[in-house]
């Protein structure tokens, strides 16, 4: 299981259907401080639910009594609207992952309590339960691919989660909340959890990576991430053969917002030799000890470089990215298998980011960068990258 949790918010397939739970009925209070909530049950029978606490809307403000309280229309809503999670996944996947509207179901369940639900929020528990009150045969239709809960108000504490998936596998859990179900990074983290995806890192902390929404961001997965899922590739496959000693090579980066095609350079410093060729990870642990920066997180690692912008699935792209190139480090072997959610975290990890005409020399990797102004309407950059022995000093442009 993969989760987000609520500290700070929380491979390819046709998402065909999202089956959704929760408590839809009369929010209702009694005079000694207790909340329920009425639901009108398939013969017309009125069934009183008690909550634990007073529920709250998507913004984080009380529900009055007397509010009609259901779920379903707003979880459809955030899927479906314009401007939603549909538009956003397919916007980010170039229109490789898609929600078939018409299959689309959010269904409301009354789901009994009992411990394992109330105090130990055992998601297997929960999936269990709520599929109990479906119609017979209901999930064998065929039209589901991935299965979506929502749980009811006041379990976050207990959870101490506001998101939950398989990674990978097809079920995912999310609180009723901005946080949760509301919060599109949230959506996204988990759901791409189900086809294979880890967390993102930066400085060696989990989730940090506020750039995609595979961490603590709300805009679309990095680099790296979009190659390993199949929705992007790289303009260049740098490597000791394809990228000379003591020469620039020069390359034109198209955003990612832009394309799917051509929108990162993808460096496998092999080079480094037994700093870059270990067998295994533990091996590469062990080379760490003479890596110059004494290490992990820069030996057996291949970069990333990519522009991002603010535009489309990535139109909520922190400042700190607009208009930048960000490099990504993942640990070799499984980047070069395309190993997708099957042995370990790749540990995808963003390192920092290159602003226009800006300059770094990555002397653990023996690379030097040189990056040019935008261009194209800020779609655009130039880039230089040579690869040295000891000093950017051996490196030269390629006479024209």
């Amino acid at each position: 299981m993969e989760l987000r949790t609520s500290l700070g918010k929380a491979a390819l397939a046709k998402v065909m259907g999202r089956l959704i739970e929760s408590l839809e009925g009369v929010l209702l209070y009694r005079s000694n401080g207790a909340w329920f909530i009425k639901v009108l049950d398939s013969n017309f029978i009125e069934k009183f639910y008690r909550l634990p606490v007073q529920p709250l809307d998507s913004r984080g403000k009380p529900i009055p009594a007397g509010s009609y309280v259901s779920l379903v229309n707003r979880v459809r809503s955030a899927f479906l609207d314009a401007g939603g999670y549909a538009e956003f996944f397919s916007n980010c996947s170039y229109g490789k992952m898609v929600f078939d509207r018409q299959a689309f179901t959010v269904v409301s369940t009354v789901v009994p309590c009992s411990l394992e639900l109330v105090n130990k929020c055992d998601e297997d528990v929960i999936s269990t339960a709520a599929q109990a009150q479906l119609q017979p045969g209901f999930l064998n239709s065929g039209l589901f691919t991935q299965l979506v809960y929502v749980l009811p108000d006041g379990m976050l504490f207990t959870c101490n989660w506001v998101g939950l998936a398989e990674l990978p596998g097809t079920q995912s859990w999310f609180t009723p909340d901005s946080q949760g179900i509301f919060s599109k990074g949230t959506v996204m983290q988990e759901l791409l959890h189900n086809f294979g995806l880890y967390h993102g890192w930066k400085d060696g902390v989990e989730y940090m990576d506020d750039s995609t929404s595979m961490g603590f961001g709300d805009s679309c997965p990095s680099a790296p991430e979009l190659r390993l899922l199949g929705w992007a590739t790289p303009l260049a496959q740098l490597n000791s053969s394809s990228l000379p000693v003591g020469v620039y090579m020069t390359y034109t980066l198209t955003a990612t917002y832009v394309k799917s095609s051509g929108v990162m350079i993808w460096i496998q410093p092999d080079w480094l030799g037994s700093l870059y060729n270990s067998e295994s990870i533990i091996s590469c642990k062990a080379a760490a000890q003479t890596c110059l920066s004494s290490t992990f997180i820069s030996c057996c690692r291949n970069i990333y470089l990519a522009l991002r912008g603010r535009a489309a699935g990535d139109q909520d792209l922190l400042q700190d990215y607009n208009g930048k190139v960000s490099m990504h480090e993942v640990i070799q072997d499984m980047d070069n298998n395309g190993t997708l959610g099957v042995i370990d975290d790749p540990k995808v990890s963003i390192t920092g980011v290159l602003r226009p005409s800006a300059s770094v020399a990555l002397f653990n990797y023996k690379v030097h960068i040189l990056t040019g102004a935008l261009s194209n309407s800020g779609t655009s950059i130039t880039i230089k990258i040579c690869r040295f022995t000891e000093s950017p000093a051996e490196c030269e442009d390629v006479p024209s």
